[in-house]
């Protein structure tokens, strides 16, 4: 399982790479960085989205789980 979801993030940096503002591949790849126990890049990338996209279902989306991993971990550096 972890090797589909190492998979996959390989899969959205490369998509990164060429649309780098594209807000969906922040959300997704870093979902897959949870899925796959990488907390601190998940954290990233969440972040990076909040800076890329002014869209309010995507920036709620991350925020809450930026909010859920504060919770999760008591640790005030998820903001």
């Amino acid at each position: 399982v972890n090797g589909e979801y190492e998979q996959a993030i390989a899969d959205y940096t490369k998509a990164m790479e060429i649309n780098p503002r594209e807000p969906r591949l922040y959300l997704t790849r870093g979902k897959s960085y949870l899925a796959n126990g990488e907390i601190d890049c998940a954290q990233a990338d969440f972040r990076q989205l909040l800076v890329v996209t002014d869209r309010p279902y995507l920036r709620q989306q991350a925020e809450d789980l930026l909010e859920s991993l504060k919770r999760e971990n008591g640790n005030q550096s998820a903001l």
